[in-house]
Formats: C-alpha cells, structure tokens, sequence
C-alpha cells in the first residue's frame, strides 16, 4: 500500500467564498468531483463534503456551512465544463435531492475505464493503479462526514480522491480517443444520467424485486399494489425501505394474500411493529389489489425457451462474445441480457426490433452484427 502525498487544500464554508471560486470555474474545462454523504437511516442521502479539483488546487466544500449551493449549482450545469465522476450514480442522487439539478456534461470514469477495455466496472482505486501504478488507500469508508470538524486525515483522503481523479483524466482521454471510443463514453455517461433523472413510478418498482419473475398474475398485482405503497411510504418519511417494510415481507404477502390479522401474523417476515401500526392498512392494500380488474393485473413473466429459441439466443451470445473478445472489452458492456431476450423476443414475434439498450453506438458496433445472426438462423431454418 503506498502512503498519500501530503494534499494542499482549501476549505469552503461560505456561500459567497464558493460564489467566488464558482465564476473562475465556469471556465475550466475540466472538473474533477466527488460527495461524501450518509444515508444510513434516510431515504435520501444527506451530503456531508462535496470535493473538486480544478487543476490548480484541491477544494472541499461544506455544505453544511454554504446555505447557498446555487452557484455550485450553475458550475455543474455548465455545458462548458466537463465533469469528472466516478461511479456517478450516488453523487448523481446527492446532487438532485441537494441542488436540484445534475452534471452535464459528464463522464463517469467508471464507465470510460470498462469502455477503454482495462477492466469491466472497475472501482476508482484499480484504476488508479493500472493508469498511475498507485496503489491507493481504501480511505475513510466508515466516516461520519456529517461530523464537525472533519479530522485532517478525514479530509486528506478526501482530497485525494479528486486529485487522482483529475490525474487520470488525461489519460483515459488519450487511450478512448486512440480507440475512437471517447463519444462512447460520453454518450454512456448521459444515458446513465438521463436515466437518473427520471424518478421510477412507485408503480413499476415492484420489478426491480427478484420475486416478481416467478409469480402469478395475482400474485403479482398484489407485489404492485404494496411496492408502489411502501415506495411512495419512504419518499415521504424519508426512511430507508427496508425499514419500513421489507422485500420479502411484500413477496410473502404477494403470495399467502391475508385475508385477516391472523393470516397476516402468519407472515413471518413482518415485524410485530409494523404489524401494530400497519396491519389494517396492508390488509386493504391486498383486497383493492385483488379487486382491480384482471386486465390491469401485471403481466406474469414470459415462459422458458424453447429448445430451438434456446439455441437462438446460444448463437446470439456466442456472436456477442466474438465482438467483445475482438474489441477487448466485456461482453456485458455491449448487451445485456434483458436487451438479448428482447431482440430474440422480437425476432419470434416476426417483428426485430433493436431493444433502446443497443441503439446508438452499438447499434454499429453490436446491434447490426446480432440482427445478421438472427437472420442467418431463420434462413438455416428455411
């Protein structure tokens, strides 16, 4: 393990302090940013530090003590300013819930490092080692960033996470510009951010259960109805899911489906607690859900292949891992298996359609080479 440089930084405590730093960085072309934040008994995440490198020096802000993050606000709207995030998608939410906004344009360099071939979802300090030869420190994981004052090794950890961000930078450019794959990465960072931005309907959270691709129709109704009333439940208390409710406590409830208190106390993935203050509400929420008419029932999950379908989508993974292994990078960065059982799904229904997930660069890269397989195997077939 190497031992972190002594880091130089500057502290921001001011709302008018960091409006005077935000005017000379609405002209940088690049910034280099990270958040601390906690969130371990809250829905949202509460930002603790926000950090950037400009450059020409490291500096952590502190939200706690800026009243107005506006200016900061207007940096990371900046179409001017590119910026530099890695593993985006919490300080993404950080800086929705917190600012309103997020940045663009951005390039998350977790993405940029999977796109460029050295490692599928690396994390920041693998990254560092193979673009630097840095072996960095795993750092303050378990801070309490929301405590006042930070400790100086609190904030030399947290320094150093922009400032290695930035130094890799240059370098990442120039392996995805030799690649021609630099649009790739930034096209890959907005989409992620786009998806982001919108919030998901508590009504469709229920697929995001693993529970949901082996149940009924009735079931799944059921799993909706609840889902969607737990979600909309933490949104307003700002409290974590699971404490209010957890996962499968509604799968168990999709299941049984309580017709009263005693079949609900039955349900041992319910807390006593939430059986007291809840149970009433939980046992209306299974009756509306079963009394909804059945064409508004969600629908079950397609049924297995068959052993030609099957041999279909084999062919169109071995067709998928040629063009990885020829590009270097992982296969699952190209396609993913629900865009895989989209487009076979397509090509039965007599109707191929290339999924959104493999649209734009890869519809050149991939997508085109995955239609001509599916063609090949219907005319073998002929």
């Amino acid at each position: 393990m190497s031992e972190l440089p002594e880091l130089s930084y500057t502290w921001v405590d001011s709302s008018e302090q960091l409006a005077q730093i935000c005017v000379r960085w609405m002209h940088c072309d690049v910034l280099a940013i990270d958040t601390e934040f906690m969130r371990q008994s809250t829905f949202y995440p509460i930002v603790g530090l926000i950090q950037v490198a400009d450059g020409e020096g490291l500096y952590l802000i502190d939200p706690c003590a800026c009243e107005d993050l506006s200016s900061f606000g207007e940096v990371l709207q900046a179409q001017s300013v590119l910026k530099l995030i890695h593993s985006a998608s919490e300080d993404l939410e950080v800086f929705q819930h917190s600012m309103g906004c997020l940045p663009s344009p951005l390039l998350d360099t977790q993405i940029a490092a999977s796109i460029a071939g050295l490692v599928h979802n690396p994390g920041f300090s693998k990254i560092v080692e193979m673009l630097l030869g840095f072996d960095l420190p795993k750092g303050e994981t378990r801070s309490d960033w929301l405590r006042r004052p930070l400790t100086e090794r609190q904030c030399q950890y947290a320094a150093a996470d922009v400032h290695f961000l930035l130094a890799i930078y240059p370098l990442l450019r120039e392996k995805l510009e030799a690649q021609g794959r630099w649009q790739w990465a930034l096209a890959d960072s907005a989409a992620m951010s786009e998806r982001l931005s919108t919030r998901i309907d508590p009504h469709k959270y229920y697929l995001r259960l693993g529970a949901s691709a082996r149940m009924t129709s009735r079931e799944l109704v059921v799993l909706q109805e609840v889902c969607a009333w737990r979600e909309m439940w933490a949104r307003e208390s700002d409290k974590p899911r699971n404490w209010l409710l957890k996962d499968a406590a509604i799968s168990q409830l999709a299941s049984r489906r309580p017709k009263n208190q005693t079949e609900l106390a039955a349900i041992e993935a319910i807390e006593e607690s939430t059986l007291r203050r809840q149970g009433t509400k939980l046992l209306d929420l299974v009756a509306q859900a079963i009394a909804r008419p059945e064409d508004t029932w969600p629908e079950v999950a397609p049924p297995p292949l068959d052993k030609s379908a099957k041999n279909t989508m084999q062919k169109l993974r071995d067709c998928l891992n040629k063009q990885a292994e020829l590009l270097v990078v992982g296969p699952e960065l190209l396609a993913k298996k629900k865009d895989l059982v989209d487009l076979l799904n397509s090509h039965l229904a007599d109707n191929i359609q290339l999924p959104q997930g493999l649209q734009g660069w890869r519809e050149a890269v991939i997508g085109q080479q995955l239609i001509d397989c599916l063609a090949a195997q219907s005319e073998a077939k002929q």
